[in-house]
């Protein structure tokens, strides 16, 4: 079993016996899981990062991106949206992780498509996992989780049944705000209108991130929707 880390202080022991999507799920839903960090098994590998999250530039696109997503879930009734230590599971993709942003419809989970999967220890209640691919997933890419993010979690995602994928860098000027949607092998990337605007196929919309100058001195984010 291979592992990837950053930034540890201090080594997580990741116990010997993990070998399979099977192993890594029993140990992430007992005691002994670490409880902060990200912590994924991605294409047999357990990766592991502990570097802390950057004020401005990760934190505040992914708040601004849940509140918005969740506010239109809510007001038309679509479905739940998530952020972070919500993992998902996927034995098509043998993924387990726990994506910056989700969103999943209530279609699916009617469906069958995804499901919601309950705590196996008896103290535990309600569900601590996702099974499938959610509607939607965002990932804030991070100096840390750069490469995962933009190259090996598009084709898990896609192996795992992810209708979109968008990818944000708030560190690039200007910022990178990117929509891919399934293709017949992979994501297809979405091009943007005049203004800027990504059409979105899961929401029925057209969004547009883009961040300002706060009058403290500080950078903020609004995530721009505008129907098709």
């Amino acid at each position: 079993m291979a592992a990837c880390a950053n930034d540890l202080d201090e080594p997580i022991a990741i116990p010997a016996g993990i070998r399979s999507l099977d192993d890594f799920r029993k140990w992430s839903t007992s005691a002994t899981f670490p409880q902060s960090g990200r912590i994924d098994f991605l294409d047999r590998e357990v990766m592991i990062d502990m570097s802390p999250e950057q004020y401005y530039e990760h934190s505040g696109p992914k708040v601004e991106i849940g509140r918005v997503l969740a506010n239109l879930a809510r007001a038309e009734d679509l479905g739940d949206v998530h952020l972070d230590s919500t993992r998902i599971v996927s034995p098509e993709a043998q993924l387990s992780c726990e994506p910056d942003v989700l969103f999943i419809s209530y279609d699916s989970l009617d469906a069958g498509r995804v499901r919601l999967v309950p705590g196996r220890r008896r103290q535990a209640t309600g569900a601590i996992e996702i099974e499938g691919g959610p509607d939607l997933v965002v990932e804030v890419v991070s100096p840390s989780s750069m490469s995962k993010d933009l190259e090996r979690l598009p084709t898990a995602y896609y192996a795992a049944g992810v209708r979109e994928y968008w990818i944000v860098d708030a560190r690039s000027k200007p910022l990178v705000f990117e929509i891919l949607t399934r293709g017949t092998s992979a994501f297809e990337h979405v091009p943007a209108d005049e203004a800027g605007f990504c059409p979105s196929t899961v929401f029925g919309r057209k969004f547009h991130l883009i961040e300002r100058q706060h009058t403290r001195g500080h950078v903020v984010f609004d995530l721009l929707t505008r129907g098709e």
